[in-house]
């Protein structure tokens, strides 16, 4: 089991290699200098926001704010939209704090997603090539599966169909749930878009836990992607000595 993790941890990371190297070149990514001073820009306010938290705590920790610590903190934090007013008392500050880093967050997310737009749509050409196309050709392996020995079959011992590994791939690397989300950036509103690709985030998360946890526990360790394509991971290793 640990080397068929192994296997996928090793092909997921080569495919964020080459989605990398796209994403970084300016040639194909046009985007790509707005996306990292996104990026910078996102670094330094969530420090600022982090800051902020610390020392609202340290002004309010004797219950008395005076107009000094007052002036100073709005002067230090304006980039940020927080303000300490004359009567305002610590949970107000604090729902103030929470309430512009939720808007600061979510802006950032939608300008991040907004300027890789060719990294995402890479990853996921990528990802269903390697995963579904690759092993559809390769007799059921990527590149990881070979280096670890493993190989994806049909249940009922007939050749793998294209549909099976298209499907399966779509199913386990997410891929199905990434394309939704593009789609629904270019025909929702920026705030409708972020809460929508919150419930998104959560049911991938879920599907991909699901994957995980039937291969772990199941005794003939069949994911969640392995039952709803009629496939099974073998070990050749072991094939090999039931062999000799």
């Amino acid at each position: 089991m640990f080397r068929r993790f192994l296997a996928y941890f090793f092909d997921t990371m080569l495919i964020l290699l080459c989605v990398q190297i796209i994403s970084n070149n300016s040639f194909i990514n046009r985007d790509i200098d707005k996306y990292m001073e996104v990026n910078t820009t996102y670094v330094e306010k969530n420090s600022l926001f982090s800051d902020a938290t610390l020392d609202i705590d340290d002004i309010y920790d004797d219950k008395e704010v005076t107009k000094e610590e007052r002036e100073k903190f709005n002067k230090e934090y304006k980039d940020i939209n927080l303000e300490i007013k004359e009567n305002d008392k610590l949970e107000d500050v604090l729902k103030l704090h929470n309430i512009e880093y939720l808007k600061f967050t979510n802006n950032n997310n939608y300008l991040l997603t907004k300027y890789n737009m060719i990294g995402n749509i890479a990853t996921i050409i990528l990802f269903i090539i390697y995963f579904g196309y690759i092993p559809y050709v390769f007799d059921g392996q990527t590149l990881g599966k070979k280096i670890f020995k493993l190989r994806v079959e049909s249940i009922d011992d007939k050749e793998l169909s294209l549909r099976q590994m298209m499907i399966r791939s779509l199913i386990y690397t997410g891929v199905v749930f990434s394309t939704l989300e593009i789609i629904l950036f270019f025909i929702l509103k920026q705030n409708i878009y972020m809460s929508v690709d919150m419930v998104i985030v959560f049911i991938a998360s879920s599907v991909e836990m699901a994957c995980y946890l039937t291969v772990l526990f199941r005794q003939d360790h069949r994911g969640l992607h392995d039952l709803l394509t009629h496939t099974k991971v073998i070990d050749l290793k072991q094939e090999i000595l039931v062999e000799e």
